[in-house]
Formats: C-alpha cells, structure tokens, sequence
C-alpha cells in the first residue's frame, strides 16, 4: 500500500517552544512560505492535495471537508502549544481548521493569523469558471505540462472558496485573531483586516510595507510579528498550567 504522503512539511528548529502551522494561498505549494523561515520558528507548511509531492490526489473536497482532515493532521502532529496562519485563501482554511479543532474538543490554538484576506463576511464574489491562467507565474505559463497541474490545483481552491458559506450563528473561536496585511494590496482594506476581530476573543490588526504578497516580499519583519506573538502566548499559557 502506498504511503500517504506528510501533510505538513516542516522548517525550523524542532527546540522551538511552539509550533506555526501554515496555509498557503490559493494554488501556492509547500514551498511558498519558505522566505519566512529562519530564526527560532518552527514551521510546518500544509501540503494541499494536487501539488507538489501529492500531484494526483483528489482535489474536489470543500473547504470545511479540507479543513477538517488538516485538523486531525494537526492534532496528530502538535506535541508542543501551536498557532494556526493562513495567507490570502490559506487565511480561510486556517480559520475553518481551528473551528474543526474546536468542534472535535481538541487543545485550541493559542491564536489563529491572517494574512491579505478579507473576514468571511466580507469576501468577494468568485467565478470558479474564469480564466485563470494569467494567475499563473510567467515561467509556469511557458511550461504547458507545469501550467496544465498547477492551474487545476488553482482552479479547485477557487471553487472552495466561491462555494464557501460560514455557518450560521456559529459563536466566535476562544482565541485571538492576528490580522496582517501589505499597506499597498489593491485587493484587501485594513477595514477587511479589522473585520477579523470579531472571529475571535481580542487580536490585533497590523500592516507591513509591500503589496499582497508582503509575507515573502518583506519577510524578517512579519516572522518576527508572529513569533513574537506566539511565544508570548506560549508562555503564558505555560505560566496558566503551573498553577
């Protein structure tokens, strides 16, 4: 029997005192987070079905089916206290998995992170059917056999996001939400950011120089946000179970 491939590939110092799991943005691999690694964060990216080392995999499950699987992942892997991030549509799934975390009574994150996405009730209006070929890196589009993979990996994160509904009357995670975003994305206001706070308990809202892909445009000052942030809660939890 084959084996299933790791759902999350990781990076970083396994002494870290908290674990990052990541969520890359529509389309994006394993590998786009990999200008955010360094330092003393332990990263561990989510290997999205249709790419990369799971080429092959079915990719026709919704989002809170997607979500769900990563949270047992999660779950299966978390040996330390952790914090979920997502980036553009990864934001979305990383919402969705901490509430499958919640819904399966599972030890919460110590936050959930946003990045360049608008809060659920804001999103825009998708047509999964749409050309998306121009989304595609110039050099993938040159390769038709590259282009031909990674566009039905793009298109199938689309089509979850634009039959994405939050449930109804669903109360807010226990946890906070760390929105961040690039002061020059076109596509995604700071009133976008600010609408997360009402998805968790208190948060914060920060912009970083850099369009919608600041994360790996200026990456030293946003890993040191989210490790700042969660080694803070980190310790603090830790201090809460000593008494």
């Amino acid at each position: 029997m084959a084996t299933r491939p790791p759902r999350f590939r990781w990076a970083g110092p396994d002494t870290a005192p908290a674990l990052l799991f990541c969520f890359p943005y529509a389309g994006g691999g394993a590998s786009c987070f990999a200008p955010l690694t360094g330092g003393d964060l332990r990263m561990g990216t989510a290997v999205l079905p249709g790419r990369e080392s799971t080429i092959g995999d079915a990719t026709t499950s919704g989002l809170r089916e997607l979500a769900a699987d990563f949270a047992h992942a999660v779950v299966a892997e978390a040996d330390r206290p952790f914090a979920v991030f997502g980036h553009s549509a990864g934001a979305l799934l990383a919402f969705e998995v901490a509430h499958q975390l919640r819904d399966l009574g599972a030890d919460p994150p110590l936050l959930l992170a946003v990045a360049a996405f608008p809060a659920p009730d804001r999103l825009p209006v998708l047509d999964p059917d749409a050309d998306l070929t121009t989304a595609l890196p110039a050099s993938v589009r040159d390769d038709p056999e590259t282009a031909l993979v990674l566009l039905a990996a793009l298109r199938a994160d689309v089509a979850r996001l634009a039959t994405y509904s939050e449930p109804l009357d669903r109360p807010p995670l226990d946890i906070p939400v760390v929105a961040v975003g690039g002061v020059d994305d076109p596509g995604v206001t700071r009133d976008d950011l600010r609408a997360w706070a009402t998805r968790g308990t208190g948060g914060s809202t920060t912009v970083f120089p850099g369009g919608h892909f600041f994360v790996v445009e200026h990456p030293d000052p946003v890993r040191a946000h989210l490790r700042a942030a969660v080694e803070h809660l980190a310790e603090a939890r830790l201090l809460r179970s000593a008494f």
